[in-house]
C-alpha cells in the first residue's frame, strides 16, 4: 500500500488535475488506441507494419479533427442565449461540438452563486477572490476562485482548465458576474 501511495499522483484524479489531459484517463486513451489498432493489426505483423498503421491512424485522427472544424465554419448552431457576447465569440472560436460543452458549462454556472471573499492589490492588478457555489444551502460546498481584473486571469481550485482546457462553470460565472465580453486570449488553446 505503501508503494502504490508514492505513485498516487498517476491513479488518484484529485493529483492529476494540474495535468492537461483533454480529460482523458490515462486508460481510456490505451483503451481506444487498441480499440482502433486491433482492428487494422493481427498476429503476423511486424514491428514496422504496425509503425505505418499507427501512422495511418493518427492521420485519421487528425483528418477527422480537421473536417470538424471545416464543417464549424459552413454551418452555424442555433445559440441558446444569442444576446449574450462571450457566448457569440466562442461560437466563432471553436468547433460546434467545443462550442456546446463551452455553452452547457456556461448554462450550468447560471444556476451558481458567488460571494465576494477579499479584494486585494496585487502588482498585476486587482484581484478578487470569491467562493462559488450552487445554492445557499451547498455554499460548504463551493469552490474557491480567483480573478485578476484587469488581465482577466481566472483560477479556480476545481482545476478543470488546466486538466482539460474547457472554462468550467464556475470561472465562467465570475466572468459573466464581471461582463467579460468575449474568452480572453489566454483560455483559447490553438
Amino acid at each position: 500500500m505503501v508503494r502504490l501511495f508514492r505513485f498516487k499522483e498517476k491513479w488518484c484524479l484529485a493529483y492529476c488535475k494540474d495535468f492537461f489531459s483533454s480529460g482523458i484517463l490515462l486508460s481510456q486513451r490505451s483503451e481506444s488506441t487498441n480499440a482502433t489498432l486491433s482492428k487494422r493489426v493481427n498476429a503476423t505483423c511486424g514491428l514496422f507494419d504496425l509503425y505505418n498503421i499507427f501512422c495511418d491512424v493518427v492521420i485519421e485522427w487528425r483528418t477527422k479533427e480537421t473536417d470538424e472544424n471545416v464543417k464549424k465554419k459552413d454551418g452555424f448552431l442555433e445559440m441558446y442565449l444569442s444576446h449574450v457576447s462571450i457566448l457569440q465569440h466562442a461560437l466563432m472560436i471553436y468547433t460546434n461540438n467545443l462550442y456546446k460543452v463551452f455553452e452547457n458549462e456556461y448554462n450550468k454556472g447560471e444556476g451558481h452563486c458567488q460571494d465576494l471573499l477579499r479584494s486585494s492589490e496585487t502588482p498585476c492588478g486587482i484581484e478578487h477572490t470569491y467562493v462559488v457555489y450552487k445554492t445557499r444551502l451547498s455554499k460548504k460546498f463551493g469552490f474557491v476562485v480567483k480573478f485578476n481584473l484587469p488581465y482577466h486571469n481566472i483560477v479556480c481550485d476545481y482545476k478543470k482548465y488546466s486538466e482539460s482546457g474547457v472554462l468550467y462553470c464556475h470561472c465562467l460565472r465570475i466572468f459573466n458576474f464581471h461582463c467579460v465580453p468575449k474568452v480572453p486570449d489566454q483560455y483559447i488553446l490553438k
